[in-house]
């Protein structure tokens, strides 16, 4: 009898740890409905979705649909720096808000 109650409690006990690690190192950031983060520059932007390309050794791009609830703030465009926060729904990301970080500079001619 001691013996299932100590294996009970050590049970109990490793899964409460597992538990913790799966929220800590990401058990949460992959649950359905999540909203994630991705910044870097626009390289495509269309009325139902646009391209951002992140910088760094390694750059990812990644398309996001556009819906109607999307938040602009600022006016992204081509070139702007963006970060843009989605949800990922029946394998496409769909953009919750893309927030100018950057805005494009337009470049001067010379005369």
């Amino acid at each position: 009898m001691t013996r299932k109650v100590i294996a009970l409690v050590g049970i109990l006990v490793l899964s409460s740890f597992v538990g913790l690690a799966a929220q800590k190192y990401g058990g949460k950031a992959t649950a359905k409905g999540a909203t994630h983060t991705f910044s870097g520059k626009v390289t495509a932007w269309s009325a139902d979705s646009f391209t951002v390309e992140s910088s760094g050794a390694v750059p990812e791009s990644k398309t996001f649909q556009i819906g109607a609830g999307m938040v602009k703030t600022g006016t992204p465009q081509v070139g702007s720096e963006v970060t843009v926060k989605y949800t990922e729904m029946g394998g496409a990301m769909q953009a919750k808000s893309v927030k100018v970080v950057k805005a494009k500079t337009a470049k001067m001619k010379k005369t």
